[in-house]
């Protein structure tokens, strides 16, 4: 649509008004048939519904020549907030910068979505601080929340709310990561030095596998390679073994084979050499009716990461108690219990300035997968030599023989007493 004729301050000539809407062009187009000049809003609108120009010939449009865009660029006319105060006389080539963007008088809606009033530009910010509808912090709970509800705001309930929200996420999100483990279960990456040497896979024949290889846990001699795994057999449970499985120096105590090669179990059931369960290989966990019944869990090795932490002091004298520390985080699938510390070398191991005891035993210590404890010794200075002493210590379980993880490694320096 045109510009209304009586915002112009100086007279212009009738071939400026578009026939259609009577208002003085904008963004001009005629007939190349009739060549007269139409609003483009305008001849679009009667395009949709007539097939014949307004002067009954053929429709056919263009631009406007550009002598006739010049003129009328050039007609200066009022501003359209004339009635709210704007006293701006501007040609029309700068009337839309003026209008939507530099006006003082134009009108704004308030940025706040459910307040749907217009003020004047120089109105709407001291209008938007006072808006009942703008965002208001709670002080206590950090709520957001419309300052037309902050009087019957709760922050109990709206924590509760906020909780059972964050709970739903979670949920969300784990079924997300379950779909995703699933879909990516046969898309396991090869790894250096992972060949299974004589052992094939049951699916597709491939003779060795190479990268990780699935075990199944119901039936003798089976297994899959990474990329048949999830294609076959889904009805029983794998387990999942990444290295060749070979286990250096342990037997199996069914079949007595050394070294026990597979998965490893230990029969919570038997025990041998005093407290330790005993070792039993995937076969004879099957098929040894001996081992009918019994409880097993999967040996693996703990995977550690061991932190020491900063000691209060490090010279001591006679009689004084010797403290160290180190957090110890669980990075394997297994929690780690009856956590024990011994001493494998340095002048700690000896009579000459610890009391009567080299090992260090932890049996309510539990510390569970993907988590952290800090394990603390404590032991009195006795018979101390003046110097430097280092201690090392070797981590190991109750139950399991081997020792894992780093060495723990600490200094101190004896004071004459």
């Amino acid at each position: 649509m045109g510009y209304e004729q009586d915002r112009f301050v100086d007279s212009f000539s009738p071939d400026l008004v578009c026939s259609i809407c009577l208002c003085v062009l904008e963004d001009p187009v005629e007939c190349k048939s009739c060549e007269t000049n139409f609003c483009k809003e305008c001849i679009d609108l009667w395009k949709s519904k007539n097939n014949l120009c307004p002067n009954k010939c053929q429709l056919s449009l263009q631009k406007s020549h550009r002598f006739l865009r010049s003129v009328l660029d050039n007609l200066k006319l009022k501003c359209v907030n004339t009635s709210f105060g704007c006293d701006q006389i501007i040609t029309i080539e700068r009337l839309k910068l003026h209008e939507t963007q530099q006006c003082l008088y134009r009108r704004v809606q308030c940025q706040f979505i459910e307040c749907h009033e217009y003020f004047l530009h120089s109105e709407i910010i001291e209008h938007e601080a006072n808006c009942e509808h703008r965002t208001h912090i709670c002080e206590q709970c950090g709520e957001a929340m419309k300052f037309l509800d902050h009087s019957n705001h709760n922050c109990i309930s709206a924590l509760a709310t906020k909780l059972q929200n964050l709970l739903q996420i979670h949920k969300e999100n784990l079924k997300k990561l379950e779909a995703i483990e699933k879909s990516c279960k046969n898309k396991i990456p090869l790894t250096k030095g992972q060949v299974h040497h004589g052992i094939y896979c049951n699916k597709c024949g491939v003779n060795p596998i190479i990268g990780v290889r699935h075990i199944c846990l119901t039936c003798q001699n089976y297994n899959l390679c990474w990329k048949c795994y999830g294609n076959d057999h889904n009805e029983h449970e794998f387990f999942q073994l990444a290295d060749v499985g070979y286990h250096e120096r342990i037997t199996c105590d069914g079949c007595f084979t050394c070294p026990l090669k597979g998965i490893r179990y230990k029969c919570m059931s038997c025990h041998d050499f005093g407290n330790f369960y005993k070792d039993v290989c995937h076969d004879c966990k099957i098929n040894k009716e001996h081992f009918v019944g019994h409880n097993f869990f999967i040996w693996c090795h703990f995977s550690v990461t061991v932190t020491p932490q900063v000691p209060e002091r490090i010279g001591y004298r006679n009689d004084d108690i010797l403290v160290r520390s180190w957090e110890i985080f669980n990075n394997s699938t297994q929690e780690i219990n009856g956590l024990e510390l011994t001493c494998i070398s340095g002048d700690t191991c000896s009579k000459r300035y610890l009391a009567k005891k080299y090992n260090f035993y932890y049996p309510e210590v539990v510390i569970l997968p993907k988590t952290g404890r800090i394990i603390t010794i404590k032991e009195r200075i006795f018979q101390p030599i003046k110097g430097i002493h280092k201690c090392q210590l070797r981590m190991s379980t109750q139950e399991r023989c081997s020792t894992f993880g780093p060495i723990l490694t600490y200094e101190l320096y004896i004071i004459p007493s």
